[in-house]
């Protein structure tokens, strides 16, 4: 699958284990406890994860580099978002829309029902591309995050609603 993105020249592909270092290499440029090279070789060699990746087509990045990605659990009638990061350098430039649009749109392809996803409860501007999707939020999970110990808001999605292209 992929989605070109009309303000830049970009692509959203499907990733693979050949991305693991790529995604490694994001995951610790967004996050405090990234997933490492080897997590994600593990991921892929199941059937349920699934991963897609920004590349941009006229970029000082190396080819292999991704500006973004998402990554997701699918089960039979439900998506988990587990991650979405995006380069500090790359935000609001509708990357993460469009990471969360391809992976949905996926979903929905497979006959996924229902969407879940986890977030911080600090996190505003996720929450807001979360609930313009049409997440809403379910319940809390206190004291979740390991590292500051901030609650986690659990958002659900109806995928027979979800908006892929708010």
């Amino acid at each position: 699958m992929m989605h070109d993105s009309p303000k830049r020249a970009v692509r959203c592909v499907r990733l693979a284990i050949e991305d693991a270092p790529a995604l490694s290499s994001l995951e610790s440029r967004c996050f405090a406890l990234p997933w490492t090279e080897q997590a994600f070789a593990e991921a892929f060699a199941g059937k349920t994860f699934h991963a897609f990746g920004i590349r941009e087509t006229a970029s000082p990045l190396s080819p292999r580099e991704l500006a973004g990605y998402i990554a997701v659990y699918h089960t039979p009638d439900e998506v988990e978002i587990l991650n979405i990061a995006v380069r500090e350098d790359r935000r609001r430039h509708g990357y993460g829309r469009l990471l969360m649009a391809t992976a949905l749109q996926d979903a929905k392809e497979t006959g996924i029902l229902q969407g879940v996803l986890e977030v911080r409860i600090s996190n505003a501007p996720a929450i807001h591309l979360y609930e313009s999707f049409g997440f809403r939020q379910a319940g809390k999970r206190r004291g979740y995050y390991q590292d500051t110990g901030e609650d986690a808001l659990i958002y659900t999605l109806d995928m027979g609603q979800t908006r892929t292209n708010p």
